[in-house]
């Protein structure tokens, strides 16, 4: 199962659309599994993500216009700065995600 913090659930529901967080869980030999990816709130952009039912899920602050979304996603860094993106992943086995 595919859910985000939206409250959208499946890749159908979740590509391309802006989320907090999406997770992808289930049960493996009987046990509930899950994980979760969580981008970091200080990122310069809320990620969209790119979801597939076969397992994929990539959170991406850069893809507006390949998600239609928006323009074209442009970060320029000059030479000596600094440019970061967080990204969290929680796993979690027994339990909902």
């Amino acid at each position: 199962m595919i859910r985000s913090s939206g409250g959208r659930e499946s890749a159908a529901e979740t590509w391309g659309q802006e989320a907090e967080w999406c997770e992808y869980s289930g049960v493996v030999d009987g046990v509930r599994a899950g994980v979760r990816v969580v981008p970091d709130p200080d990122n310069f952009r809320v990620s969209s993500w790119h979801n597939r039912d076969y397992g994929l899920m990539v959170a991406n602050p850069f893809g507006r216009a390949a998600m239609k979304r928006g323009e074209r996603s442009v970060v320029a860094v000059r030479k000596g700065e600094t440019f970061r993106l967080g990204f969290r992943m929680v796993l979690s086995a027994g339990m909902d995600p």
